[in-house]
């Protein structure tokens, strides 16, 4: 039983990382996209 609670709290823990990863990765992208436009916008004007 505790070997089954073990490692579900690391699948659990695995996912979490996981899914921070991909937050951090959006925000990344969402960031250089915004610049981008800023950039282009500047360009325009």
């Amino acid at each position: 039983m505790l070997d089954h609670r073990n490692i579900a709290k690391g699948i659990r823990a695995r996912n979490m990382f996981a899914s921070g990863n991909s937050i951090k990765l959006t925000t990344a992208a969402l960031i250089i996209i915004i610049q981008l436009l800023l950039l282009s916008l500047i360009k325009i004007v």
